[in-house]
């Protein structure tokens, strides 16, 4: 097996651009080199780490492999190893791998599933290159990014010009709305201020856009400041919350200073809201494909929440059926899906207004 480990280097304003890309190539043939050189060739400045199967590990393969891995320039020296594939998923996860991308012969593609169950639990984009090196081709096409032809079995929808026009949408409209509502924030931080102690913005750590971890601001509206995770979920009629915290909560003002976060690039206004980590490290091996909403970066409102999706996830059915939004989000997104869901919010919260406190739930 091959793992190629590349650091994709960016350009640009940091406003547009994801974080450096890591990609690892799960590979059993040596003409799947073909389609290492070009992903090498593709992006400068990698780092390789390469795990040689018994049966790739012959002397003129390995040569072969050795010489495309030093004609680029590499941060690091590339480690060969005679072993078997260690611990996928841990894998994935201690090296921030973005992408993996497995070439397997035909007759070995039962092994995709087994693959891709291990890696259900990552954020990672999984894409297939069938090797086709011993089937006669002709006039074939194959995908930009190598040389081979790839199937994409789970990715992100947001890349290339989708990506450019959502990260500008929530810029837009984050520095209109942020503008729109700051009486509203003034007001609302003098009202924490005098009403109880304590920091008058709680920030708690989340996971984003891939796993990472990034800071989400809300006003304060408990008693105790839990964090990471130590934090307990809200519960309906919490002796945390006070009253205060309570209106903010059942009006989801509380919510407002996260138009911070979309403006600094680590939430959008419209994707699978961010759980606390205590909560993912509750569910995610108890929900099929939980760490799939990772693909993309997570937001003030989602598919979920317009669905009565929100509110304490006490059970693993209440998980699953946010889950399975946060997916079909990711399924069938487009630009005027994100429009249906803004508008859905507003509706929402403009009814949560007439509601009595105990009938409206927290999240």
């Amino acid at each position: 097996m091959v793992i190629l480990s590349s650091a994709k280097s960016q350009k640009g304003s940091k406003m547009f651009v994801k974080p450096k890309e890591k990609i690892l190539l799960i590979a059993k043939s040596s003409s799947s080199l073909i389609a290492i050189s070009n992903l090498l060739n593709k992006r400068q400045k990698n780092k390789v780490i390469a795990y040689f199967d018994p049966n790739f590990s012959s002397p003129s393969q390995e040569t072969i492999f050795q010489e495309i891995l030093f004609s680029q320039e590499s941060q690091g020296n590339p480690i060969s190893l005679t072993d078997n594939l260690p611990d996928l998923k841990a894998f994935v996860i201690e090296n921030k791998i973005n992408s993996v991308y497995i070439s397997l012969s035909l007759e070995k593609a039962n092994e995709l599933q087994n693959i891709s169950k291990e890696l259900s639990n990552t954020s990672a984009s999984i894409h297939f290159l069938p090797d086709l090196s011993n089937i006669h081709l002709i006039n074939p096409s194959t995908d930009s990014s190598t040389l081979l032809p790839s199937i994409t079995i789970r990715d992100t929808p947001f890349k290339g010009i989708n990506a450019f026009f959502k990260r500008l949408i929530d810029i837009v409209f984050s520095i209109i709305i942020i503008l729109f509502i700051s009486p509203v924030l003034f007001v609302v931080s003098i009202a924490i201020k005098l009403t109880s102690q304590g920091p008058i913005i709680f920030k708690q750590k989340r996971n984003g856009f891939n796993g990472k971890e990034i800071i989400v601001y809300k006003f304060r509206t408990m008693k105790t400041c839990e964090k990471g995770e130590d934090a307990h979920q809200a519960k309906r009629n919490d002796s945390r919350v006070t009253k205060l915290g309570s209106f903010l909560r059942k009006t989801s003002l509380d919510e407002l200073p996260q138009f911070f976060n979309v403006l600094e690039g680590s939430m959008s206004i419209v994707g699978p809201r961010p759980h606390p980590i205590s909560l993912n490290n509750q569910f995610q091996d108890l929900v099929n494909d939980f760490w799939n909403r990772h693909l993309c970066t997570p937001g003030i409102t989602g598919l979920a929440q317009i669905n009565n999706c929100r509110g304490e996830t006490s059970t693993v059915e209440k998980m699953r059926k946010r889950i399975n939004y946060d997916i079909q989000y990711l399924s069938q997104w487009s630009l005027f899906m994100d429009i249906k869901i803004i508008i859905a919010t507003a509706v929402q919260v403009f009814k949560n207004l007439f509601k009595k406190a105990e009938e409206t739930e927290v999240y």
